[in-house]
Protein backbone atom coordinates (compact mmCIF):
# COMPACT_ATOMS: atom_id res chain seq x y z
CA UNK A 1 0.00 0.00 0.00
CA UNK A 2 1.49 3.47 -1.02
CA UNK A 3 2.25 5.95 1.73
CA UNK A 4 0.75 9.36 0.40
CA UNK A 5 3.13 12.27 0.82
CA UNK A 6 3.00 14.54 4.16
CA UNK A 7 2.04 17.86 2.56
CA UNK A 8 5.26 20.58 2.72
CA UNK A 9 2.95 22.73 5.25
CA UNK A 10 2.38 20.04 7.75
CA UNK A 11 5.95 19.26 8.23
CA UNK A 12 6.61 21.62 11.11
CA UNK A 13 4.18 20.02 13.11
CA UNK A 14 5.63 16.70 11.86
CA UNK A 15 9.22 17.57 13.27
CA UNK A 16 7.42 18.75 16.32
CA UNK A 17 5.52 15.06 17.02
CA UNK A 18 8.51 13.02 15.85
CA UNK A 19 11.24 15.07 18.10
CA UNK A 20 8.82 14.14 21.00
CA UNK A 21 9.18 10.60 20.70
CA UNK A 22 12.12 8.27 22.20
CA UNK A 23 14.68 6.08 20.69
CA UNK A 24 16.88 5.79 18.16
CA UNK A 25 14.24 5.05 14.95
CA UNK A 26 12.81 8.61 15.79
CA UNK A 27 16.39 10.04 15.06
CA UNK A 28 16.99 7.87 12.09
CA UNK A 29 13.63 8.83 10.71
CA UNK A 30 14.65 12.49 11.78
CA UNK A 31 18.14 12.16 10.24
CA UNK A 32 17.02 10.65 7.05
CA UNK A 33 14.37 13.72 6.59
CA UNK A 34 17.07 16.03 7.12
CA UNK A 35 19.31 14.32 4.68
CA UNK A 36 16.90 13.39 2.13
CA UNK A 37 18.37 10.14 2.59
CA UNK A 38 16.63 6.27 1.61
CA UNK A 39 15.98 4.74 4.44
CA UNK A 40 18.37 1.83 4.12
CA UNK A 41 20.94 4.26 3.52
CA UNK A 42 20.20 5.75 7.19
CA UNK A 43 20.03 2.73 8.58
CA UNK A 44 23.65 1.17 7.48
CA UNK A 45 25.20 4.66 7.83
CA UNK A 46 28.66 4.10 9.87
CA UNK A 47 30.45 6.67 11.77
CA UNK A 48 33.38 6.11 9.84
CA UNK A 49 31.38 7.72 6.84
CA UNK A 50 30.08 10.77 8.76
CA UNK A 51 32.96 13.72 8.84
CA UNK A 52 31.28 16.00 11.19
CA UNK A 53 34.47 18.56 10.84
CA UNK A 54 33.59 18.66 7.15
CA UNK A 55 29.72 18.57 7.37
CA UNK A 56 29.83 15.88 5.11
CA UNK A 57 28.13 12.44 5.41
CA UNK A 58 30.03 10.06 2.19
CA UNK A 59 27.64 6.88 1.39
CA UNK A 60 30.28 4.82 -0.48
CA UNK A 61 29.44 3.08 -3.72
CA UNK A 62 28.62 -0.58 -2.36
CA UNK A 63 25.98 1.00 -0.45
CA UNK A 64 24.28 3.13 -3.10
CA UNK A 65 21.06 2.19 -5.36
CA UNK A 66 23.23 3.77 -8.45
CA UNK A 67 26.79 2.29 -7.07
CA UNK A 68 28.30 5.42 -7.34
CA UNK A 69 29.79 7.16 -4.07
CA UNK A 70 27.49 9.85 -2.58
CA UNK A 71 28.57 12.98 -0.82
CA UNK A 72 25.67 14.30 1.76
CA UNK A 73 26.04 17.68 3.18
CA UNK A 74 25.04 17.85 6.58
CA UNK A 75 23.21 20.74 7.84
CA UNK A 76 23.93 22.41 11.16
CA UNK A 77 20.42 20.56 12.14
CA UNK A 78 21.72 17.49 11.01
CA UNK A 79 24.91 17.79 12.81
CA UNK A 80 23.37 18.59 16.05
CA UNK A 81 21.16 15.66 15.78
CA UNK A 82 24.12 13.10 15.36
CA UNK A 83 25.84 15.03 18.30
CA UNK A 84 22.99 14.30 20.94
CA UNK A 85 23.81 10.35 19.96
CA UNK A 86 25.78 7.97 22.12
CA UNK A 87 29.22 7.51 19.96
CA UNK A 88 29.68 3.69 19.11
CA UNK A 89 33.20 3.92 17.46
CA UNK A 90 33.70 3.49 13.99
CA UNK A 91 30.56 0.83 13.58
CA UNK A 92 27.06 1.10 13.32
CA UNK A 93 24.67 3.83 13.02
CA UNK A 94 24.55 6.52 15.62
CA UNK A 95 22.21 5.03 17.95
CA UNK A 96 21.73 1.24 16.62
CA UNK A 97 21.61 -1.26 19.32
CA UNK A 98 25.55 -2.53 20.12
CA UNK A 99 25.81 -5.01 17.36
CA UNK A 100 22.85 -4.66 15.32
CA UNK A 101 21.50 -2.34 12.75
CA UNK A 102 18.10 -0.78 12.74
CA UNK A 103 15.45 -2.82 11.16
CA UNK A 104 13.67 -1.82 7.75
CA UNK A 105 10.53 -1.66 10.27
CA UNK A 106 12.32 0.74 12.73
CA UNK A 107 11.92 3.72 10.13
CA UNK A 108 8.35 2.21 9.03
CA UNK A 109 7.06 2.35 12.48
CA UNK A 110 6.59 6.39 12.22
CA UNK A 111 3.97 5.84 9.51
CA UNK A 112 1.07 5.97 11.82
CA UNK A 113 2.51 9.04 13.33
CA UNK A 114 2.16 10.38 9.75
CA UNK A 115 -1.50 9.25 9.66
CA UNK A 116 -2.19 10.26 12.31
CA UNK A 117 -0.85 14.45 11.72
CA UNK A 118 -2.44 13.62 8.17
CA UNK A 119 -6.43 13.07 9.85
CA UNK A 120 -5.55 15.86 12.85
CA UNK A 121 -4.65 18.71 10.17
CA UNK A 122 -7.64 17.66 7.74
Amino acid sequence: MPHPALPYTDMPAFMVELRKQGGMDARAVEFAILTSARSGEVRGATWGEVKLDLALWVIPAGRMKAEKEHRVPLSSSAIALLRELPPLGDGDFPGAREGKPLSDMSLTAYSPLHNKMDESLR
